[in-house]
């Protein structure tokens, strides 16, 4: 959600001030990754909490079975970074597209669901993918690095999206 707020109003307005794009591409970059930073704090220290009071998993904990609070914090850091660049790469896409595009990308999900829930293809090339991502990132330094790649690739999208973006009304 922090990634999907992030753009719009605040680009609109640093562009009417004279800010640069790439001002605002460092900025935002650094406010997200401090974003990021608290929430994962808080994340970890509020699953510590909670496991004192009732029986809580965090999903580190789900995933990897083991408590370790170093890797438990760098895992969560790096899956907020990611999801928040992923929520900031859509609402940059939305921003850029004419109205068809905006419905294209906003039914592409449920009807690449139904791709591969109802073809036989489909269905087994995703499980062959998906099988593939779940063995490479079944320990916690591959996850973190298929997060830090995810990272760097969507942070690449997002300048090549930010370098032209026009300011709409």
């Amino acid at each position: 959600i922090v990634g999907l707020n992030c753009f719009k109003t605040n680009y609109k307005f640093l562009q009417a001030n004279g800010v640069t794009r790439r001002s605002f591409y460092k900025a935002n970059i650094l406010a997200l990754l401090f974003t990021s930073l608290f929430m994962a704090v808080t994340d970890t220290a509020l699953g510590f909490f909670f496991k004192s009071f009732v029986n809580y998993n965090s999903m580190y904990e789900q995933l990897y079975d083991k408590v370790n609070i170093l890797e438990m914090f760098i895992w969560t850091f790096t899956a907020y970074i990611m999801y928040v660049m992923l929520g900031w790469f859509i609402t940059m896409l939305y921003y850029n597209s004419n109205k068809l595009m905006k419905v294209i990308i906003s039914v592409s999900p449920a009807i690449l669901i139904a791709l591969i829930g109802n073809t036989k293809i489909f269905r087994g090339l995703f499980s062959n993918l998906s099988s593939l991502i779940i063995v490479w990132a079944d320990s916690f330094f591959s996850s973190v690095a298929m997060c830090l790649i995810a990272i760097i690739i969507l942070l690449s999208l997002n300048f090549l999206l930010i370098r032209k973006t026009p300011v709409k009304d």
